[in-house]
Order: structure tokens, then C-alpha cells, then sequence
């Protein structure tokens, strides 16, 4: 089994562990949730970041997590910025053409 923790931080969320195909549904449920109470605690159109400090994997699968928690966060007015990215994962969102999109 596969494990993570999404913590709500002051101006966004740290996901630490490992998100895979196995859980990937469950963690974007639960961080499109977490996201719908940080942008009522922060000013319209600011910046939500992403703390990937404490991720253990990086796949595409967890790219496409974060696209959509983006998505999520650009209807309602707010820019995801995700700092702290592990290396693997920078490497799949420059294959991508993301990179810059997501981290500025």
C-alpha cells in the first residue's frame, strides 16, 4: 500500500510520500478538498504553494494530480506555485513543457 500526507500550510499544502496509479484518485480528492478551505483564508488571486519537500516519488501520474488541482485553483482565481520539487519530478514537467508554468 502506498502512503502520503497532504497538511495544509498557511498559504497552501505540503504533499509528502509517495503518489502513485495506486492512490492518486484518493490524494487529489482529498487536496481538491483541501484547497476549496486555503482559498478562504487567503486574498483572491494569490499564490497557492505547493511544498513538494517531503514527495518520495515522482511519476506522471503525479503530474497529473497537481494539473488538475492547478485547473482547480486557476477557475477560482488563484496561481498554484509549487516549490521544493524533487529533481525526477522537474524532469518529467520539462519533458512536459510545464515547468515553468508550475514553479513560477
Amino acid at each position: 500500500m502506498t502512503t502520503y500526507t497532504l497538511t495544509n500550510q498557511p498559504d497552501g499544502f505540503r504533499l509528502a510520500g509517495v503518489v502513485d496509479i495506486h492512490n492518486a484518485n484518493e490524494v487529489w480528492r482529498e487536496g481538491s478538498k483541501l484547497l476549496k478551505s486555503v482559498t478562504q483564508t487567503i486574498p483572491p488571486y494569490s499564490r497557492v504553494i505547493g511544498d513538494l519537500s517531503g514527495l518520495q516519488s515522482s511519476h506522471s501520474v503525479t503530474l497529473a494530480v497537481l494539473l488538475q488541482w492547478y485547473r482547480q485553483l486557476a477557475q477560482a482565481g488563484y496561481q498554484l506555485q509549487l516549490v521544493q520539487v524533487p529533481e525526477r519530478l522537474q524532469a518529467i514537467m520539462r519533458a512536459s513543457n510545464l515547468a515553468e508554468q508550475l514553479t513560477t
